[in-house]
């Protein structure tokens, strides 16, 4: 997946809860979850679906910027995932 070059769909979700649900449903549905990011703008997933395409689904967190961007669990609760991204 870090060789996407930019060649990917994005869709975007209106709640962390919404995001958790699709990438937790992803590998169930045959997509390969290949990462999970903290934009600082937005949290995000990208995936690959059993034909190849790349897509990444996200969610906007309202804030401007993080400093950079890193990986994050969005197996963890919606509680824990908000207290990371408000520190």
């Amino acid at each position: 997946m870090s060789n996407l070059q930019g060649r990917h769909v994005a869709f975007k979700v209106d709640s962390l809860a919404e995001l958790r649900d699709l990438y937790a449903e992803a590998p169930q549905r045959g997509a390969r979850v290949a990462m999970s990011l903290d934009h600082g703008p937005t949290l995000s997933f990208y995936v690959h679906d059993p034909e190849g395409n790349a897509c990444e689904v996200y969610w906007e967190t309202g804030r401007r910027s993080s400093g950079g961007v890193r990986p994050i669990d969005l197996a963890k609760s919606e509680e824990e995932l908000l207290e990371l991204i408000r520190a």
